[in-house]
């Protein structure tokens, strides 16, 4: 990875002297270090440990739920053999379990494990205004 340009070290150190520390006592440059030795990355895409956690949790009780849900359709005969249509519906409702299963631990999680937080510790609800009545940075 390249060496940061002097003046962007600079800002960097400001905003952690001015911004309040998070609820676990990181700075700015403690959150991107964490970033920069994440679990996975593939390209642009970062995972966390709390989003891959909750992908590989969540995607095995999809599986599981999904196979059992899928399961029951398989007594409509729109085959000849039970069994391969067992196997078909049961490899569907898998992947299709696994698929929601994954997406929502992946997002789910993080919240539970307390990493999607803002900069004063209250759970982050998204993008607000910079008003400096709401807050903290001002405007």
């Amino acid at each position: 990875m390249p060496e940061k340009p002097h003046i962007v070290e600079q800002a960097e150190e400001q905003l952690d002297r001015r911004l309040p520390r998070s609820p676990d006592g990181n700075t700015v440059a403690d959150q991107q270090a964490q970033t920069r030795h994440t679990l996975a990355e593939a390209g642009p895409v970062q995972v966390t440990q709390g989003q891959w956690r909750g992908m590989v949790v969540g995607g095995a009780v999809g599986a599981l739920i999904g196979a059992l849900i899928a399961l029951p359709f398989a007594a409509i005969p729109f085959m000849d053999s039970v069994g391969t249509r067992i196997l078909l519906l049961v490899i569907l409702g898998v992947l299709a379990g696994a698929a929601a299963g994954g997406v929502y631990g992946g997002g789910r999680t993080p919240e539970l494990m307390g990493e999607v937080t803002d900069a004063d510790g209250r759970p982050s609800t998204g993008t607000t205004l910079r008003d400096p009545g709401s807050d903290p940075r001002g405007g």
